[in-house]
């Protein structure tokens, strides 16, 4: 009688415990052309955003987890770190993905939560133009905002800094490193790893528009308009491999 009361108390327990919880599962694709990326890390939390549960997904993408029922309203998110790679090879880097899922939790049911991720492809550049011979930008540093941001939502990269002069200025290969240099100096500032920056100054090597071309404009403003997209900073992508 003892035996079969145990028997019946162990069954219960398991029935219970099945009950008890739910599976969360689901897949992470690259948005571009949807193979599957590995090592990106899902963040289960409460109402209150207390995380519960985390997990990571594999090397077919996937990922899978259980949380308790009498949670009943979870939220489940995805975060990208210095890991997170595609599944075919490790090259490419990807954008913070700041889609946040509010999951209803009933029992007898497995939800499904598919997240995609955005590499992270630096498509044109933002406008940072210098004052003539100085390092003081043109307008505020609201004009960092666009690699601040790029550098903020990918952990992974690291980037090259290049800063240039226009044919008009002084000492064009110092002034250009100085500007590279006060560029990477704001970034840190802003809370962005140092050594995920590096610089390198080119003078008037590379002019955006040519000495000819301003020459053909009309008036004295639109010359000075010309030269100043010469005094500029840009950057580059040189790795996706970074680690704190």
């Amino acid at each position: 009688m003892r035996t079969l009361i145990i028997i019946f108390f162990l069954l219960s327990t398991s029935l219970y415990g099945q009950l008890d919880s739910v599976s969360i599962s689901g897949i992470v694709l690259d948005q571009d052309n949807h193979t599957f990326i590995k090592d990106a890390e899902i963040i289960i939390t409460d109402m209150t955003g207390k995380i519960i549960k985390t997990c990571a997904s594999d090397c077919n993408g996937s990922y899978g987890t259980k949380v308790k029922i009498s949670d009943t309203t979870v939220f489940v998110s995805i975060k990208v770190t210095a890991k997170t790679k595609p599944c075919s090879n490790n090259r490419t880097s990807y954008m913070q993905n700041h889609d946040k899922r509010k999951v209803y939790l009933r029992q007898d049911m497995t939800f499904v939560v598919n997240f995609e991720l955005k590499p992270a492809i630096c498509r044109g550049q933002p406008e940072i133009v210098f004052k003539k011979n100085s390092t003081d930008l043109i307008g505020s540093d609201d004009s960092l905002y666009v690699i601040y941001q790029i550098l903020l939502d990918n952990p992974a990269i690291v980037i090259e800094i290049n800063a240039h002069c226009d044919t008009g200025e002084k000492d064009v290969q110092a002034l250009s490193d100085s500007r590279a240099q006060i560029v990477k100096s704001k970034l840190i500032e802003k809370g962005i790893n140092e050594r995920r920056m590096k610089i390198k100054g080119f003078g008037s090597s590379q002019l955006l528009v040519t000495n000819n071309y301003i020459k053909e404009a009309k008036t004295v403003e639109e010359k000075e308009a010309l030269r100043s997209k010469n005094r500029r900073t840009t950057f580059k992508v040189l790795s996706f491999d970074f680690k704190e």
